[in-house]
């Protein structure tokens, strides 16, 4: 089985860090590169998220239990973890 990249985002929901973020995803996006899973903050706005399919992301409340359900229950699906 190939294990994902998870790119950690539950904190990240307005002003500065999401412009960084809408920079690192439309990069990846464009690369092309595979593998990739996204857990996204519920407060995060972006449309363009619509374009991987549903079992490359969640969407979930940005609080310690709910994130740490989420690695608990997931986290041999992925080899590294960006936040």
């Amino acid at each position: 089985m190939i294990k994902m990249k998870l790119i950690d985002a539950t904190h990240i929901n307005s002003f500065g860090g999401k412009s960084i973020f809408d920079l690192i995803f439309l990069e990846l996006k464009k690369r092309k590169i595979e593998y990739l899973y996204f857990l996204l903050d519920k407060r995060l706005k972006i449309d363009y998220i619509k374009c991987f399919p549903k079992k490359n992301y969640s969407v979930i409340d940005s609080t310690h239990f709910n994130r740490y359900f989420f690695y608990k229950k997931n986290s041999q699906r992925f080899d590294s973890i960006i936040c």
